[in-house]
């Protein structure tokens, strides 16, 4: 690729600082969404933005390494829309993200602050503090109109990037790029969502796309499947830049491209089998760091190269200086126009971190500083690597002894560690981890003992837990086992490990061996939400409502936004009798996740089981308004009409549940909503059909025998009693 013109020009001036006025109490307490207006006018009218204010459209693909984008070298034609930005703007030489993880790469690019600054450290168990000021709160103070569109959960509102956002959809379906995945949507749905926004509002605006499709496993969608044979990874890559090129044909159509900023980056890149790594989040060389950085618009000079380091920090004070505003002071980036101003304007250096390999294994964490001459990664045997004559990364020159640069790097990654937060996950208060120990399980007082040794040692135990995690999904659960108790023997301190020895014990139906070892990766990873809401799950099954209660609360405690958990502390109701809690709950839930058809279904089967037949009818239709072809949920309504005496409707439920409609489980559900009703008949007709099909199903031999023994029919009850194991009890009102 031909070498482009060094960049110059006087950068824009910054008017004087809009005061913001912070509401951190009302948004702690949950009383104000963070897409509340905040730093508006006490009339509630919007400030004007600065005359002359552009539209901004920062667009994040994730999972997108550089040296995948034509105007970084690629020759796979994969990147035309992305090119064309670059061919029109300022492309940055070398950007560096500050981690290989989704969460803390977005949350330094909405703050300008690095993961220590931030305390955003990893997917999943951290929230991004609501007293952090983000681009987006700046933004809409001053009078933007601010939306955001992300691809996948692990951006969840609920983590925090949604703060100054009017509009924040992070509204997906289930589809996952892989089992252990995050539920995602196409690039194509991203920009349906985002045009929608567009189109009913007026400028200017700042929009935040996030496109998730490049991350694994790559399954590009057609054309790009069949024009990328063998190249998955540039064929979702291409399917991405496709879908950001329809969303700039639409800005030029309108009239709105010469006046709107784009920013296309990445949040991270893609090891590819690079240092051993498949993927990404357990090293920091530049295949998982260097991700493409590309402006165009008004401001930013045509044509030309940024060289030199910079660090995607730097996005939202450059931003905000080209929209006419003063970045906050204290940010890790710098204002990047400053740099294309200055005559010699290459430099510049970038950190880097991943504490997966401490949160997710117990290994060392891996802190790194990239300068355009070096590149430094701290750990337990630290590496350092000529950037201009090893771009590979393949000859550590600390194997000859200690070169200066070393010290000096290490002292700068210091430097950043200290002005950083302590590690925080949302701590358990002592009354709850009281309880929770009193109820057996093993959590810590802090951080659990780790390993510590060298993630290099450790990726080897990474491919382990791919192969386990395949096994376990494709249901060959002896290879499962064998690959999940190798990972543990090799790391003890692995939550992962034991989370996949949850899963085949689960599947085996072995429940208490399953709980055993979730409540031990519970105790490994105490910040994940997910985890104790699965102990929840898993103690229901196994009758322990007060277990599953105190296991919900744990999690809530962890991340009140996680609405799963609220709606497995509806069963508080259930030991209360407090049925408003459990509605308080299911009405948290549904806010924080209005179109999740599956959470719907959970809050349905909750108030199944509390023998609340309007309620679980009415969110078993909601769950089927949102999707309509859940049979489960088609099913759930057949039981619940059965149960309040609609019979003439009983058969097209049916009908529409599929095979659930011949479940021996969901038919035994149905036999208990009749006998609950008195039609003893229909109900012991139904058991009895079960039994024929299945003579050692516990729930209907023991309902059935419950049933006999309620007409007086008590021997055949006892023969029948004698045999049964588990299964579903008859409620209250079947014995009136």
């Amino acid at each position: 690729m031909a070498a482009r013109p060094p960049i110059g020009g006087p950068g824009r001036p910054a008017p004087g600082r809009i005061r913001r006025a912070r509401l951190a109490t009302a948004l702690a307490l949950g009383l104000l969404a963070g897409a509340q207006s905040l730093g508006c006018r006490s009339d509630g009218a919007r400030p004007a933005p600065p005359a002359g204010a552009p539209s901004i459209l920062l667009i994040s693909i994730d999972t997108l390494r550089a040296d995948r984008v034509g105007a970084y070298g690629a020759r796979f034609g994969a990147t035309p829309a992305i090119d064309g930005l670059a061919a029109q703007g300022l492309r940055c030489e070398k950007a560096i993200s500050p981690a290989p993880i989704t969460l803390p790469s977005h949350a330094t690019l909405l703050t300008g602050l690095y993961p220590p600054r931030h305390g955003v450290r990893h997917n999943g168990i951290f929230r991004l503090a609501d007293e952090h000021v983000t681009l987006a709160e700046r933004l809409r103070d001053a009078g933007w109109a601010t939306g955001a569109v992300v691809g996948a959960l692990v951006l969840e509102r609920r983590f925090g990037l949604d703060q100054g956002f009017d509009f924040y959809d992070d509204q997906f379906g289930s589809d996952r790029a892989n089992p252990g995945g995050f539920p995602e949507r196409p690039a194509a749905a991203v920009t349906d969502a985002a045009l929608g926004w567009l189109e009913r509002t007026p400028g200017p605006f700042f929009l935040f796309l996030h496109y998730y499709d490049p991350h694994a496993d790559y399954a590009p969608p057609s054309p790009w499947n069949a024009r990328f044979a063998g190249r998955p990874y540039e064929g979702e890559i291409a399917s991405v830049d496709a879908a950001v090129g329809r969303l700039l044909e639409r800005l030029r159509a309108d009239g709105r491209f010469d006046d709107t900023l784009v920013v296309v980056t990445a949040d991270h890149g893609e090891s590819l089998g690079e240092h051993g790594e498949r993927t990404h989040s357990y090293t920091l060389y530049d295949a998982t760091l260097s991700v493409p950085l590309v402006l165009r618009g008004p401001g930013v000079p045509a044509g030309a190269t940024l060289p030199g380091v910079v660090s995607t920090a730097s996005v939202a004070p450059t931003l905000l200086r080209l929209a006419g505003l003063p970045a906050e002071p204290g940010l890790d980036g710098e204002d990047l126009t400053q740099r294309w101003s200055a005559p010699n304007a290459g430099a510049g250096e970038a950190y880097a971190e991943t504490l997966a390999t401490q949160l997710d294994h117990g290994w060392a964490p891996l802190h790194a500083l990239r300068t355009p001459a070096f590149h430094f990664v701290r750990a337990p045997r630290p590496e350092l690597y000529d950037a201009a004559a090893d771009p590979k990364e393949l000859r550590n020159l600390l194997d000859g002894g200690r070169p200066p640069e070393a010290d000096l790097l290490d002292g700068r990654i210091a430097a950043h560690l200290e002005r950083g937060l302590p590690l925080r996950t949302a701590p358990l208060d002592g009354e709850t981890l009281a309880r929770l120990r009193a109820l057996g399980y093993a959590l810590p007082d802090g951080p659990v003992a780790q390993t510590g040794i060298d993630p290099k040692d450790g990726l080897p135990q990474v491919e382990i837990y791919v192969d386990a995690r395949n096994a376990l999904f494709a249901g060959d659960l002896d290879a499962a086992e064998r690959k999940a108790r190798e990972l543990l023997a090799a790391s003890p301190a692995s939550g992962q490990a034991e989370k996949l020895l949850a899963g085949v014990e689960q599947k085996r139906g072995n429940l208490p061996a399953a709980l055993a070892h979730l409540e031990r990766a519970a105790s490994l990873v105490p910040e994940s939400a997910p985890f104790l809401t699965e102990v929840g799950d898993l103690k229901l099954e196994l009758d322990d409502v007060a277990g599953a209660v105190a296991a919900y609360e744990a999690a809530l405690a962890r991340d009140p936004g996680f609405p799963w958990a609220h709606a497995g502390a509806m069963w508080r109701a259930h030991l209360s009798g407090d049925a408003a809690d459990a509605v308080a709950h299911a009405e948290r839930a549904v806010a924080l996740r209005p179109d999740d058809a599956q959470l719907r279904l959970r809050i349905a089967r909750a108030w199944d089981r509390f023998a609340e037949p309007e309620r679980a009818l009415a969110a078993y239709r909601e769950a089927l308004r949102l999707d309509a072809g859940l049979q489960a949920a088609h099913m759930g309504v057949a039981i619940q009409l059965a149960r309040l005496g609609r019979d003439g409707e009983v058969a097209e439920a049916l009908t529409a549940a599929g095979p659930y409609a011949q479940d021996s489980n969901y038919r035994s559900r149905l036999a208990i909503a009749y006998a609950a009703r008195g039609e003893s008949e229909r109900a012991e007709a139904l058991f009895r059909e079960i039994l024929a099909a299945h003579p050692e199903h516990p729930g209907a031999r023991r309902n059935l025998a419950h049933l006999l023994r309620k007409t007086g029919r008590g021997g055949e009850a006892e023969r029948l009693e004698s045999e049964a194991r588990g299964g579903a009890e008859l409620p209250p009102q079947a014995a009136r």
